[in-house]
């Protein structure tokens, strides 16, 4: 089992086919899966649980990719096999994602000028497993630097540090040149 913060490749072992064969490629054999916390027997079509199919049918190994998943949590997956008989699964296993770094909103929120300083912030949507050390804003005159990034802090462009954790945030730049353009995230 190869995991990421953000995804997983899970697979099964389809060792016999109970004397009917398992021919539906796509839909025949996969893994379910689910956080831990909502559901800790996953099975197709329960609560919180998601289907993730090979797209080859019959016995054999296989392995799927699964995407989507929160950084820092528990899951629960097992294989299953489908024929006209019924579904079987292997038994249950877990894996923890590891810690990533925290969302943002992809813009960041309203923001206001004045003559030599500018409101500006954004929002901490999800920390994905790990604390919030710090967030702010990253900003730059623009003719300098039109896309600013925390490596460029201290070449060109600054931050503004802004206390706190999850949720929306605010402050306050007060370094600006009157009458220049600047470019933020």
């Amino acid at each position: 089992t190869l995991v990421t913060a953000k995804g997983a490749t899970l697979g099964g072992n389809v060792v016999a086919n109970g004397g009917i064969s398992i021919d539906d490629p796509g839909n025949s054999r996969g893994v379910v899966y689910s956080l831990t916390v909502n559901n800790k027997w996953p099975r197709l079509g329960g609560k919180g649980v998601r289907k993730r199919a090979h797209a080859t049918a019959g016995i054999g190994e296989f392995d799927v990719a699964v995407s989507g998943l929160e950084g820092g949590r528990i899951y629960s997956y097992r294989a299953y096999a489908i024929n006209d008989k019924g579904v079987s699964y292997s038994a249950i296993r877990t894996f923890t994602t590891p810690a990533g770094p925290p969302t943002l909103d992809a813009i960041p929120t309203k923001y206001t000028i004045l003559t030599k300083s500018a409101i500006m912030g954004g929002r901490v949507k999800y920390a994905n497993g790990a604390t919030i050390t710090q967030r702010g804003v990253v900003y730059s005159v623009f003719k300098e630097n039109s896309d600013p990034q925390l490596d460029d802090v201290g070449v060109n462009a600054k931050k503004m540090i802004v206390p706190g954790g999850l949720g929306s945030f605010n402050g306050r730049a007060l370094d600006l040149k009157a009458n220049t353009k600047y470019a933020f995230r």
